[in-house]
């Protein structure tokens, strides 16, 4: 039988749980970075929707004219107050958890009405990205 022995990597720093901890915090930047490069790409495709990612901890959002939103509903239920309307206004929602199906998004209508119904709007089909574009107080805001 032979003898165990161990193999001394010089290359590797004697504190590994900060080297472990420095590779981690470093992962984290990185990922933030991509995040934020998904966010930007997403703005220069949409056509004038400034979107935001926002933390899976926030449960009510105020939309605004132009607004998108990365919803993160892994833990709880989010929702958005639609603003108050005019004519062309767009908001958009995206599940990026893909966590609809669990804990669906709520979109209030604020007092408008909804592809014509005056009820809010239960997003509840994970991973789906829907536009709402406000076209009249007869129809209200479509779904696009």
């Amino acid at each position: 039988m032979g003898t165990l022995g161990f193999y001394t990597n010089p290359d590797f720093p004697a504190d590994s749980a900060a080297a472990v901890q420095a590779a981690v915090q470093a992962a984290q930047e990185a990922q933030a970075a991509a995040d934020a490069a998904v966010v930007a790409a997403a703005q220069a495709q949409a056509g004038g929707i400034t979107w935001t990612v926002v933390d899976p901890a926030t449960q009510a959002i105020q939309a605004t004219a132009g607004s998108g939103f990365f919803l993160d509903t892994s833990t709880q239920t989010q929702t958005i107050l639609l603003p108050t309307p005019e004519l062309g206004m767009t908001v958009a929602i995206s599940d990026s958890t893909g966590s609809w199906g669990t804990n669906p998004a709520v979109v209030n209508r604020n007092g408008s009405i909804i592809m014509g119904l005056a009820e809010d709007l239960n997003l509840d089909v994970a991973k789906q990205t829907i536009y709402l574009i406000y076209s009249n107080s007869t129809r209200g805001w479509r779904i696009a």
